[in-house]
């Protein structure tokens, strides 16, 4: 008898997931002095790093105070491309050299400081690197240290100038001043990093720049200062050692000029939100509270700068965002005339003027930072930023200041934070606009680097929201969209992200526009987002924008009614569940010949990342689609065991699909200036055919021994016992959230042994965390079934509600 679609229930709560409770932490295994010797001769290796080191040391000695700040020995370490990081040991082995590590996020260059001009400990050690094989022993002494370094050079002004500095100095510094930003390095020390702070505030002052904004941060290692100064400091501040980089402020991008529509009768007696609705923050250009889209949801609008003089929205940016944040997606609710009630309230932060841009004195990190602040006190959870920063594009390499910062402010606040990938323009990437265009535009969006993630898009704990086309209204004749629906939008930027992490983990609707054989690319309001008109010559109450800022608050939206649902929930919980919520399609994108079926997943990530936000589907459960849930805290080295039910249903002997899904967030402690930006790095996989026990004891240390004797090797686990993920584990876990998912096209093979359960393995490897700590994470696995099998949801809920917890203590040697 088959069982018709429809009948069952399709808003059911999830349901709790206990895990088993686990005694012990996993054992790292110690790093050993083997492995590729890049230098066959320490003598001739220690010889031409001694050469090196004197250059360096002899141009600090003669170079003068730049703006009377003293010179500071500062050098560019390259190291091996095998060597992989610099962790927490690493770093004690370079200040016992007398080198202090102020910059790691570059990948195979290391940025080393030092206070002693002639590099005292590091010649002495190097002068014994160069004798040889000490007696007794295999390898040199500290063969480790310097056979992983190439070469040894001085942190110069090439190394400091910004990108849009550099343009500038090519085409000619025209006017007299300019406003720059300012990094610096962080020493480690608080006391320091202020003092370095004050005295290049001083040096500035006294050649009569002007300070016009400051930040720092000891957490995630961000030190900024913004000044107005004339071209001849800018070519001082290029000297200045304490500085890591001098870089221009960037202008604003395009303002949205499609017209204004429609009358304030289109929008009569629409739905306001409860008032027991969670609150949402935006930070942004303000809103038109009395546009019939916002009217009964906005609590207050705010300003917390002098220069803005109110929270009103004087762009329409903001205005805009907010109409999405409330109504959803408001061509359909408009056509049909059933308007969704709100799932939130909304306290809105002004940081943008009219020409949605900070006060020119104003840093973008401290702005956001105070607003975020302001919020969180509010009792806001769930914080929507739809802004960006078109002068610090992320390159790969370490992360951007807003970007780290946010993420400290979402560790400490427990907040959701949900960010776009960015604008950009097809003519920021494509050089040529054949009649191919609207294919081939998405390879690429992807293989060149105009198109990368900008400020604070590669924040690893937030949530980055990527743009998709959708064009289901007819266009006029000759006129082509880029992309068909559910393709990633043009004007979107792609991932990935920090350390290779998945960004954008979620998209949603964005806009395109159209190509036409004679006109080129033409903007057309189809193929845009409908959106509340909040500019101050608006007609109407409606107008049409793109971008991955309108894609980002359909995600908060999702956020607001996860929350509504689950209260208590921890921001990382509410991530997780968001990531099942990820719908991937599978889309015809042409990609270039040859391209394999690994690196096609790799590449969708990049612009799909884990797929389309369904907000139904991070929020309830279903008869045939159930999420289980859990928040725990797990060790340094930890290992965290799940056992989650099989249902019958997945063994029917029926050719209709079946699955699983799992997903994890968490929010690590973080730093700017490390390749390993996050303390920790945390992971899952899945198994199933094993007991608990054996798992344990397969994912604490590799040749774990089991009470009895029997030794067992994670290698060891066959192949029938796996369940592969896609995407796998490597790709998956270099971010903090992570999704990871099976579908099964027919029955379950069956297994003689623990078939009736999945076993879930969590841990948590440590990178330079502090080794007492726990980390805060959230566990989501998700079965689904097919609507014509049986139901699962109380299969699932019985068995689950029967459990007590089990503690299981191996033994291990």
């Amino acid at each position: 008898m088959s069982i018709l679609p429809g009948l069952f229930p399709t808003e059911l709560v999830h349901l709790p997931l206990g895990r088993v409770a686990v005694d012990g932490e996993r054992k790292r295994t110690p790093g050993g002095g083997g492995g590729k010797r890049h230098h066959a001769s320490a003598e001739e290796h220690a010889e031409a790093l001694s050469r090196d080191a004197e250059f360096i040391i002899e141009a600090v000695s003669q170079r003068e105070p730049a703006l009377g700040i003293e010179p500071h020995l500062v050098m560019v370490v390259e190291i091996a491309s095998s060597q992989v990081g610099i962790d927490s040991e690493d770093e004690k082995n370079w200040a016992r050299a007398g080198l202090r590590i102020v910059d790691n996020g570059q990948g195979k260059r290391v940025v080393a400081f030092s206070d002693d001009s002639e590099l005292t400990l590091f010649l002495e050690r190097l002068e014994k690197y160069g004798r040889g094989e000490e007696e007794g022993k295999k390898n040199p002494a500290y063969f480790s240290f310097f056979d992983s370094i190439m070469q040894i050079r001085p942190y110069d002004r090439t190394d400091r100038q910004g990108r849009l500095l550099e343009n500038l100095f090519s085409n000619g510094l025209n006017e007299e001043t300019h406003v720059v930003d300012l990094d610096l390095w962080h020493p480690g020390d608080p006391d320091r990093a202020a003092s370095w702070m004050r005295a290049l505030r001083e040096a500035l002052e006294a050649v009569g720049g002007e300070v016009l904004d400051s930040f720092s941060s000891d957490l995630s290692g961000v030190l900024v200062l913004r000044a107005r100064v004339d071209t001849e400091v800018i070519s001082q501040l290029l000297n200045v050692d304490i500085i890591a980089r001098v870089e221009l402020v960037a202008g604003a991008l395009a303002t949205n000029s499609s017209p204004s529509e429609l009358s304030a009768d289109s929008f009569a007696h629409l739905p306001s939100s409860p008032e027991n609705a969670p609150l949402v923050g935006i930070i942004d250009s303000g809103v038109v509270s009395e546009n019939p889209l916002l009217k009964g949801c906005i609590v207050e609008s705010v300003s917390l700068d002098s220069e803005i003089p109110d929270g009103a929205d004087r762009h329409g940016h903001g205005t805009a965002v907010a109409s999405i944040l409330l109504r959803g997606s408001i061509r359909g609710q408009l056509a049909s005339k059933e308007w969704q009630v709100p799932p939130c309230r909304i306290l809105s932060v002004r940081i943008l003027d009219g020409n949605n841009e900070l006060p020119s004195g104003r840093l973008p990190v401290t702005e956001i930072s105070n607003a975020v602040r302001y919020l969180a006190a509010a009792g806001v959870r769930i914080i929507n930023l739809s802004i960006g920063d078109p002068a610090n594009v992320f390159d790969g390499g370490r992360a951007p200041n807003l970007a780290a910062v946010l993420d400290e402010l979402a560790r400490e606040l427990n907040l959701v934070l949900v960010v776009p990938t960015g604008l950009v323009f097809p003519r920021d990437y494509l050089d040529d606009f054949d009649r191919d265009l609207s294919e081939d535009y998405a390879s690429a969006l992807i293989d060149g680097d105009s198109a990368r993630l900008m400020d604070p898009a590669p924040a690893a704990i937030a949530l980055t929201v990527g743009g998709i086309a959708s064009t289901e209204l007819a266009l006029p004749v000759g006129h082509t969209p880029l992309g068909q629906a559910g393709w990633p939008s043009p004007m979107s930027r792609v991932g990935p992200g920090i350390d290779g992490a998945v960004k954008p983990e979620l998209v949603a609707s964005a806009g395109t526009v159209a190509q036409h054989p004679v006109l080129g690319l033409v903007e057309r309001d189809e193929l845009k987002v409908l959106v509340a008109d909040g500019r101050p010559d608006a007609t109407g109450v409606v107008t049409h924008d793109f971008g991955s800022s309108f894609a980002a608050p359909l995600v908060a939206r999702a956020a607001a009614e996860v929350q509504g649902q689950y209260p208590e929930s921890s921001a990382n919980l509410i991530r997780a569940l968001l990531l099942q919520g990820a719908e991937a399609r599978k889309l015809d994108i042409p990609e270039p010949q040859g391209t394999t079926a690994g690196q096609r997943v790799v590449r969708n990530l990049k612009l799909r990342g884990y797929g389309e936000i369904n907000p139904s589907r991070a929020t309830w459960s279903s008869s045939h689609d159930v999420l289980m849930y859990c928040e725990e805290e797990i060790p340094i080295d930890g290992v965290h065991i799940y056992t989650v039910p099989i249902p019958s249903t997945f063994y029917e002997a029926r050719s209709l699909t079946r699955g699983i899904s799992v997903s994890l967030s968490y929010d690590p402690p973080v730093r700017a200036r490390r390749i390993d930006y996050m303390a920790s790095r945390m992971q899952f996989e899945v198994v199933r055919g094993l007991s608990a026990e054996k798992v344990l004891a397969l994912f604490m240390e590799d040749g774990a021994v089991l009470t009895g004797g029997q030794a067992v090797k994670k290698s060891d686990i066959p192949g029938r016992n796996k369940v592969d993920l896609t995407p796998s584990v490597p790709i998956r876990s270099a971010g903090a959230n992570q999704l990871g998912s099976r579908t099964w096209t027919r029955s379950l093979p069956y297994l003689e042994q623990y078939s009736s359960e999945f076993v879930v393995a969590v841990r948590n490897r440590n990178r330079w965390h502090a080794a007492s700590v726990k980390q805060s994470y959230a566990l989501v696995v998700r079965l689904w079934v097919d609507e014509r099998l049986s139901p699962i949801y109380d299969d699932l809920r019985s068995t689950l509600s029967l459990r007590s917890q089990v503690r299981v203590r191996p033994q291990l040697s």
